[in-house]
């Protein structure tokens, strides 16, 4: 039985299957050979001196080859192609001992690349989890944000349109009104120093961003996941810009004298 060089079929088997565009040839024999192509499909044949003698139980070999089949189409994380090369070849494999009847081996190993199938699946998942619990705070920050701005501004318009509708209407003295005044002046400084409306923006762009890298992640299992932690860093980086670009400008200036 050869095993030769990948992407090579044995001279003595060149004859028989020279013709097939091998990109991966993981066993070959004179009755039969299984390969995987430049896609890096699982790929097969058989000779009908094969099929006139074999499977020796048929009931297995054909459960093994969908199996396989089946395997092969399922969901798998395909942003790395050498492991994607080495899954396939490994499910090639099971075919290969299905092939030469060696069943209890073709099932063993079956059973190992099932698992190896789903944890797999299970580290790419695993693989953003913090991303996910980041994602989900940024976005409670930014309503928190939103709110702030919201209940803060409005607390100081209707002081202020208060505070001009004169007050003393409404049996305020003056230090009623004093009073009033001071806390419009204090809310519209919060306003200035919180700047909430900015953060929860910002807050907000963070989130939006990671979250279609997640959701594209997620549906496209071709996606690496260094993008989703370039959107992760970039939404840091965003976060934490200073609110007040002031400082910044005067730090640019002082720079070019």
């Amino acid at each position: 039985m050869a095993r030769p060089a990948v992407g090579k079929i044995p001279k003595d088997l060149d004859e028989v299957w020279g013709h097939l565009e091998v990109h991966h040839l993981v066993l070959a024999d004179p009755e039969f050979i299984v390969y995987l192509d430049k896609h890096l499909d699982i790929e097969w044949q058989t000779t009908p001196a094969w099929d006139e003698k074999y499977p020796v139980d048929a009931g297995r070999h054909r459960f093994l080859v969908n199996r396989v089949a089946e395997l092969e189409a399922a969901e798998w994380d395909y942003s790395d192609e050498k492991r994607t090369r080495n899954f396939r070849r490994q499910l090639a494999e099971v075919l290969g001992n299905s092939f030469e009847n060696d069943y209890d081996n073709a099932e063993a190993m079956l059973e190992r690349v099932e698992n190896y199938h789903a944890s797999i699946l299970k580290a790419r998942e695993d693989a953003i989890t913090d991303q996910i619990t980041i994602n989900s705070d940024w976005n409670k920050c930014s309503n928190i944000w939103a709110w702030v701005h919201y209940i803060v501004g409005t607390t100081a318009l209707l002081l202020s349109t208060f505070l001009a509708a004169k007050p003393r209407i409404f049996g305020l003295d003056e230090a009623g009104i004093q009073t009033v005044a001071w806390l419009v002046a204090f809310s519209t400084g919060l306003l200035t120093f919180l700047n909430p409306e900015k953060r929860a923006s910002r807050y907000r762009r963070a989130w939006v961003a990671l979250s279609n890298q997640i959701a594209r992640y997620r549906a496209d299992k071709s996606y690496k996941l260094d993008s989703v932690l370039s959107a992760h860093v970039e939404g840091q980086n965003l976060i934490a810009e200073t609110t007040d670009n002031s400082g910044k400008q005067n730090s640019t200036r002082k720079a070019q004298l």
